[in-house]
C-alpha cells in the first residue's frame, strides 16, 4: 500500500482500473460481444469505434485491430493492452509513470454498447502518436538497442534521463519485458512520493535549473554541455500553448522560452551550455482545455452532450460519474 505524499493518486488509478475489469474489459467480454479476433497466437481488438480511434490516433489506415497483452499469468494476458502499443493507458498490466484514459479504451466501452462515453482524457494518451503503421511493422530499436524511428517513445542509452511518451513525467530509460522488451521510460518511488517524477504533483529536483512542479508542467529532456563531457538531465517545466502560431512557451526561472512547431533544440542564454529539446507542437498541445491530470481534464470537461452521440435506446453509464465514486470512496476508505 502507499503511503507517499501522493498516494490519493495512485489508489484512485488503481480502483479506476480494476472498476474497468468489471464493466467489461476482460477476456470474456471481448469473446461473448464478438469484439476481438486472433491472428498468428495474437489477440486484437477489433470493434467499430475502437478500429476508428486506432487508425486516427497511430495515424495508419490500414491497422486490422490493437493488441492484447500476450505475457504473464492468465488474470494478465488477454485482458490488458499490450504495452508495446499501448503505454500510458491507464489499462494495461504494467505500473507506469503516466495513467491516462485514452480515446481508445473509451470506444471499447462505447462499442460494447453498455455505456455512453464523454472523450474528455484522450489527448493526453500521446505513446505512438501519429507515428504510421511503421509504429506497427517495425522493431521499436535496431542495431542491437543503439537506433530508433520512434525517439518520443523509445530510448537507446540505459539509465539515461528520459521523459516519459506523453512527457506527464521525468524518467530513465529501462528496458521491460512486458513491453516486449522494448526500452521505455521509467519512474522509481521513493519513500515520501508513489510518483516522485511526476511533473503535476510530484517533488522538484533543482539541480542546474529551478523546476515547476504542478498542473501547467510537462517534462522535457534537456542537456547541459561542459568542455570535458554532456549531461542530460530532465526537467519540468510550465507550458503555454499558442493555438493560432501552432507554437508553445516554457517558462524556465521565470524566463518564457519560444518552441516553434517541430522538433528542435532551444538554448536558455542565461546558462551557457544549457539547452532544451523542444517535442513537436501536437505532442504537448493536446488539449483543447488545459489539463494534463485524469482526474482533473474530467473535472474541468464534465459537461455531457448526448448529441454527438446514437444510443438508440439504451441505457448508459457515463464514465466520468465512476470517477465521482472513486472520490468519495477514496474519501471513505481514508477516513
Amino acid at each position: 500500500m502507499y503511503t507517499g505524499k501522493d498516494s490519493s493518486y495512485s489508489i484512485k488509478y488503481l480502483l479506476l482500473h480494476e472498476i474497468s475489469h468489471v464493466l467489461g474489459f476482460c477476456s470474456w467480454f471481448f469473446e461473448k460481444l464478438d469484439l476481438s479476433f486472433t491472428k498468428n497466437g495474437l489477440t486484437y481488438i477489433n470493434s467499430k469505434r475502437v478500429l476508428q480511434k486506432v487508425r486516427q490516433h497511430f495515424n495508419c489506415p490500414t491497422i486490422e485491430g490493437i493488441q492484447l497483452e500476450d505475457q504473464g499469468e492468465e488474470a494478465v494476458a488477454g485482458n490488458h493492452w499490450e504495452p508495446r502499443y499501448m503505454l500510458g493507458d491507464y489499462m494495461i498490466s504494467m505500473d507506469y509513470s503516466e495513467k491516462v484514459i485514452s480515446d481508445i479504451t473509451l470506444a471499447f466501452f462505447e462499442d460494447t454498447g453498455y455505456y455512453k462515453v464523454n472523450y474528455y482524457t484522450g489527448g493526453l494518451f500521446r505513446f505512438g502518436k501519429n507515428q504510421g503503421c511503421k509504429f506497427f511493422e517495425k522493431e521499436c530499436v535496431t542495431e542491437n538497442g543503439e537506433k530508433t524511428e520512434f525517439s518520443n517513445e523509445f530510448c537507446t542509452e540505459p539509465g539515461m534521463s528520459f521523459c516519459s511518451s506523453g512527457h506527464l513525467s521525468k524518467g530513465s530509460c529501462s528496458v521491460f519485458s512486458p513491453a516486449n522488451y522494448c526500452p521505455v521510460s521509467q519512474w522509481y518511488s521513493s519513500r515520501d512520493y508513489a510518483h516522485p517524477r511526476n511533473c503535476n504533483f510530484g517533488k522538484k529536483d533543482d539541480l542546474y535549473i529551478e523546476e515547476k512542479v504542478g498542473k501547467k508542467s510537462l517534462c522535457f529532456e534537456s542537456y547541459y554541455s561542459f568542455s570535458w563531457f554532456d549531461y542530460t538531465l530532465n526537467y519540468c517545466y510550465e507550458v503555454e500553448c499558442n493555438k493560432e502560431k501552432k507554437e508553445y512557451q516554457l517558462s524556465v526561472e521565470n524566463d518564457l522560452i519560444n518552441c516553434k512547431s517541430g522538433d528542435i533544440i532551444v538554448e536558455y542564454p542565461k546558462k551557457p551550455g544549457f539547452t532544451i529539446k523542444c517535442p513537436p507542437y501536437n505532442i504537448i498541445c493536446t488539449s483543447t482545455i488545459w489539463c494534463n491530470e485524469l482526474f482533473e481534464c474530467i473535472d474541468l470537461k464534465s459537461e455531457t452532450d448526448i448529441t454527438t452521440f446514437d444510443y438508440d435506446s439504451m441505457s448508459f453509464i457515463s464514465l466520468n460519474k465512476i470517477i465521482i465514486f472513486l472520490d468519495i470512496f477514496f474519501l471513505l476508505f481514508t477516513l
